[in-house]
């Protein structure tokens, strides 16, 4: 049986009410794999081939190109939260990591509910 990558989307939510950073940039990092693996098997992005700009670019850049308004909004906010995801995974310091938190999990919502999950 295929995993449901929305479920990530839960586990991020769970995460958001633990309080602390760790789980604050854990959130962040589930929120926004929750919407690019449901991207990356969205049928607009099936066959995305890797760029320059890494496998992430690729899928978010195949949905903003599409003549699909939804899925070129989808695809604007998907690159808007994978540069909130790297500082999560990688930025020592982030300020205002509480709103980085639950903006990219209210993004991430809506990029599931843009491409029909």
């Amino acid at each position: 049986m295929a995993f449901h990558w929305a479920e990530y989307l839960a586990l991020a939510k769970e995460l958001s009410q633990k309080g602390g950073d760790a789980a604050a940039r854990s959130a962040i990092s589930r929120a926004y794999y929750a919407a690019y693996n449901t991207a990356r098997h969205h049928r607009a992005a099936r066959r995305t081939v890797a760029t320059r700009g890494g496998s992430h670019f690729a899928v978010w850049m195949v949905l903003i190109d599409s003549g699909n308004t939804n899925w070129r909004t989808a695809g604007n906010k998907g690159k808007s939260i994978l540069e909130f995801r790297r500082k999560a995974d990688y930025d020592d310091e982030i300020v205002g990591l509480a709103g980085l938190m639950y903006r990219t999990l209210s993004v991430a919502e809506e990029i599931l509910l843009l491409l029909g999950t």
